[in-house]
């Protein structure tokens, strides 16, 4: 079986990103993944249940987007990011 490959990426809502330590209240405005073997990617944003657009994804949103990434990896994709590393060591998004 050959290796699949998926581009991960999100944008926090916060605009201070210098203090990672205290990652509580982050957020996430969107997030989108491209599998390499598709030909547009999958975009996900806060407010998609509503007619316009929020500034922070819901916990039913967020919950939306890691219950699809691991889906991804049921499917046998590696994630890759490009700082993905320094969220991963313990993060977790509050909304």
């Amino acid at each position: 079986m050959s290796q699949k490959y998926l581009a991960f990426d999100l944008e926090t809502a916060s605009e201070s990103m210098r203090n990672l330590s205290n990652r509580r209240g982050l957020g996430i405005t969107c997030a989108a993944v491209l599998a390499e073997d598709a030909a547009d990617p999958v975009v996900w944003f806060a407010g998609e249940d509503s007619e316009s657009p929020m500034d922070r994804m819901d916990a039913d949103e967020a919950q939306r987007v890691v219950e699809q990434l691991q889906e991804y990896v049921d499917a046998g994709y590696t994630l890759l990011t490009w700082n993905g590393h320094g969220f991963a060591s313990g993060l977790v998004v509050y909304c």
